[in-house]
């Protein structure tokens, strides 16, 4: 009886491993095509987004002719808005970019006129307190947040 196991007969080896083959085949494109990166879709200038949004609301809301144009201003003006509100934040993002690369520079300066000055124990105990009080700004944040959940 022990040879009468359907799965060591030498042809049912054959389709279990022609099954494994076919469903490694019809699983491996799906997932290939889900990881390939998506094109990057051609960027509208405002006046094309303009014109395309206020097409699709005169189609779906049956706007008439005089209505369609007061719609195409407001939207030229949203859009326009939207840009100009755009460009400040990239303008702000750069500069705390920029600032945040003065402090960093500053602290540099400054850890390595404290490191000339300390002996290599004293720096390294000073160190360690600094690391204490970052895991203790930690904490005291964490517990914070927490209470703010509650």
């Amino acid at each position: 009886m022990r040879g009468t196991l359907i799965y060591k007969s030498p042809i049912m080896k054959k389709y279990i491993l022609i099954v494994a083959i076919a469903c490694i085949a019809l699983v491996a494109p799906a997932q290939t095509a889900d990881a390939a990166p998506r094109a990057k879709k051609e960027l509208k200038t405002p006046e094309e987004r303009a014109i395309h949004q206020t097409k699709k609301m005169t189609e779906r809301y049956g706007l008439d002719a005089l209505q369609s144009e007061r719609l195409l201003e407001a939207t030229r003006a949203r859009i326009a808005q939207e840009e100009s509100m755009r460009a400040q934040e990239k303008a702000v993002k750069e500069e705390r970019k920029a600032q945040r690369a003065a402090r960093k520079a500053a602290h540099d300066r400054y850890m390595n006129e404290v490191r000339e000055v300390m002996t290599a124990e004293q720096f390294a105990s000073f160190e360690k307190d600094i690391e204490a009080r970052k895991a203790k700004r930690k904490e005291q944040r964490a517990a914070k947040k927490a209470a703010g959940k509650q």
